[in-house]
């Protein structure tokens, strides 16, 4: 029994010392969409990757009259193995030149970036069209 256990223990540490993506991603897409609803659309800027900064910086500026209030997760579709996901969103907001209450589907798709300083998960896509 201790030979079979011992055996065992590699793979038990093995699985200890993987990353959590499920439950990392998890976290990510919540904190970025908390900010969204926060209004803080320049801390959202820390969640998106270097290779889409320069759009999602355009997307930001156009939407600066935009105040979002509320999102709800529509579909949340996760693909460990490479290491992307996508996440359909609602997003209520409302214009600073209306009340009027509007509800925009923000697709978001994510990578998770494993580099020298970072590792975590980043969104590339832009902040969808306000109106």
């Amino acid at each position: 029994m201790q030979k079979f256990l011992l055996l065992l223990m590699p793979a038990f540490i093995l699985v200890a010392c993987s990353p959590n993506i499920r439950g990392d991603f998890d976290d990510a897409f919540t904190k970025y969409n908390d900010i969204l609803v926060r209004n803080d659309l320049g801390a959202s800027g820390l969640f998106v990757a270097d290779k889409a900064k320069e759009s999602y910086i355009t997307s930001v500026s156009a939407a600066k009259n935009a105040r979002i209030f509320e999102y709800r997760i529509v579909n949340k579709t996760l693909n460990e193995t490479a290491r992307t996901a996508r996440l359909d969103v609602e997003l209520d907001y409302y214009m600073l030149s209306s009340n009027r209450v509007k509800t925009l589907r923000y697709l978001q798709e994510w990578t998770y970036i494993e580099g020298k300083d970072f590792k975590g998960w980043k969104v590339i896509t832009p902040l969808p069209p306000f109106k």
